[in-house]
């Protein structure tokens, strides 16, 4: 991975806020929206929101991704 990679991106920063309660109001409603659709709804969120939704797919499906986000923000 490189260091480019390993930077919190501005959308992994409104992740935590969002676990934390204290995303801004769309990006909220964003990712309610998100987590509670299926899977073709899912997918055109995905799409439509690639930079926005990337970091919550990955949250949701990747293993050790919130891990590495939390040792990431920390670090800086």
């Amino acid at each position: 991975m490189t260091e480019k990679e390993k930077e919190v991106t501005r959308w992994e920063r409104e992740l935590l806020f969002y676990t934390r309660g204290t995303a801004g109001g769309f990006f909220t409603k964003l990712v309610d929206a998100f987590m509670n659709a299926d899977g073709v709804n899912t997918a055109r969120l995905l799409k439509a929101f690639p930079d926005e939704l990337t970091p919550v797919h990955r949250y949701r499906s990747e293993e050790g991704y919130w891990e590495d986000l939390q040792k990431r923000v920390n670090k800086d």
